[in-house]
């Protein structure tokens, strides 16, 4: 069967564009396209697309609650912008909320057809209805005693603020966090955590000592391993088709602080984590994993749990305890 897509924006050109790059290669169908939001969740409720792609401006000047009623609906949103910082930054609001995916126009071919097959196989996630509040009692801070590494991708912004903002300030423990995103996106997914957490959360620096009490996000085109409790970002080759990959950080951090080491594969796309996450363990770290039901896609998660490594399987609500619990045995 062939991959519905719904086309909102209101540039005439943008849509046709679009509309001619999907049909392209056959296996996706372009179903309705609109230039605006108005009537759009009626319309998606009609003819239940498999994925709606909107522009960033539709979406931001809509007054119908349209984003809502796609998380609801659970139908998959890849948003369409410009290349501009302002554009990125609104962007990355509807990825904390349940967007799964960003398209910068125009597009290369090849990558907008994957973007939107990959799309096609989440189910998002309306967390401010799933998630409920929950007060976290952690024992006084201590000296770094463990190094953790999240690995995640698509879902992965919004997972992440249901996680990085419930660890305590002074947690005996470096998180490194390894979230596939573009250029620009890195940055602005540190910033932003580092606003709403109690740890300090930076985009990582070559070089850096790994402190108890901070998040390193793996800055966009690097692999990031440790050296002697430093950071080190290396140029290199994709593996697994991305990077940075998790599976390069966890085995870094395995051979560093073997038992010392934690690693937690949330949802997203592909394997990456899933290799990693078996060396951790295999060094003596323990390995928690995202469960299906919380995950926008299952693909990370069940790599790792192939690989019988995973000791914790957990709800994304119950994985910031279930952390902290690892990292005070």
């Amino acid at each position: 069967m062939k991959i519905r897509v719904m086309i909102i924006d209101f540039e005439e050109p943008i849509r046709q564009g679009l509309s001619s790059v999907l049909e392209s290669k056959g296996g996706i169908e372009v179903v309705c396209k609109l230039g605006g939001c108005g009537g759009a969740a009626e319309m998606a409720g009609w003819i239940s697309p498999d994925v709606v792609m909107a522009g960033l401006r539709t979406l931001e000047e809509d007054e119908t609650g349209f984003f809502n009623s796609l998380l609801k609906m659970s139908i998959p949103l890849i948003i369409t912008l410009e290349d501009r910082q302002d554009q990125l930054n609104q962007a990355f609001r509807f990825l904390e909320k349940g967007a799964v995916d960003y398209l910068i126009l125009p597009g290369e071919k090849n990558g907008t057809i994957e973007k939107v097959k990959t799309a096609a196989l989440a189910r998002p996630i309306d967390l401010a209805e799933r998630l409920k509040p929950i007060k976290l009692t952690f024992p006084h801070a201590g000296s770094l005693r463990k190094v953790v590494v999240i690995a995640s991708s698509t879902g992965g912004p919004q997972a992440l603020r249901a996680i990085i903002p419930k660890l305590p300030q002074g947690l005996p423990a470096a998180v490194i966090v390894v979230q596939h995103m573009g250029q620009g996106f890195t940055t602005l997914l540190a910033e932003r955590l580092d606003k709403i957490s109690a740890i300090s959360v930076e985009e990582a620096q070559d070089g850096r000592i790994i402190k108890g009490g901070c998040a390193y996000v793996a800055p966009y085109g690097r692999h990031l391993g440790v050296e002697k409790s430093r950071i080190a970002l290396v140029a290199g080759q994709p593996i697994n088709g991305v990077m940075p990959s998790a599976d390069y950080t966890m085995a870094s951090v395995a051979r560093e602080y073997s038992a010392d080491s934690v690693a937690v594969v949330l949802t997203g796309m592909g394997r990456d984590g899933g290799k990693g996450a078996g060396d951790i363990k295999s060094a003596g770290g323990r390995v928690i994993v995202q469960d299906r039901e919380s995950s926008v896609i299952f693909g990370m998660p069940q790599a790792a749990l192939k690989t019988g490594c995973v000791d914790k399987v957990v709800e994304l609500s119950g994985i910031a305890r279930s952390l902290a619990k690892e990292v005070y045995v």
